[in-house]
């Protein structure tokens, strides 16, 4: 059997340029897209920072409290500070991908699979630094009515 052919009425209207404000979306769009690739990246290098800052500051913390036997546990809050620097570094490292320029899809995904790769590493990182502030608070706070 032979396939029908219908008539299909397509009408095609003449391309007009784009208007400034079209433009002005157009560039608003693509500095959107650009900044929020850039805000992982940025966020990651400054949480490596502050995650390692903790460090010092709770070890500083246990010196000025004046602890001389300090136990496995006392050591828990500078191991969390030291995950999350690393998984910090794992969402700062740059990512890369190969696509075309000129197929839209590509692009989009190769986008969303870099912030894809990026989430997991901050939100773990998070998790595991805002533990070890807690967990250094309450050590904290039980050596210095202990002691």
């Amino acid at each position: 059997m032979a396939a029908k052919s219908e008539n299909l009425n397509i009408k095609v209207s003449p391309g007009s340029p784009l208007t400034p404000h079209d433009e002005a979306l157009y560039e608003t769009g693509k500095k959107m897209l650009s900044d929020s690739l850039d805000l992982y990246r940025e966020f990651s290098k400054f949480m490596v920072g502050v995650s390692m800052s903790g460090i010092p500051i709770f070890i500083g913390l246990i010196q000025y409290l004046n602890i001389d036997d300090l136990s496995i546990t006392h050591i828990i809050p500078v191991i969390l500070f030291l995950s999350s620097a690393i998984l910090f570094i794992f969402g700062y490292f740059p990512r890369h991908g190969k696509f075309s320029l000129e197929i839209i899809d590509e692009i989009d995904d190769a986008i969303k699979k870099v912030m894809k790769a990026r989430k997991p590493c901050i939100y773990a990182g998070l998790g595991l630094f805002f533990s070890g502030v807690v967990l250094a608070i309450l050590i904290s706070m039980q050596l210095l009515y202990e002691g």
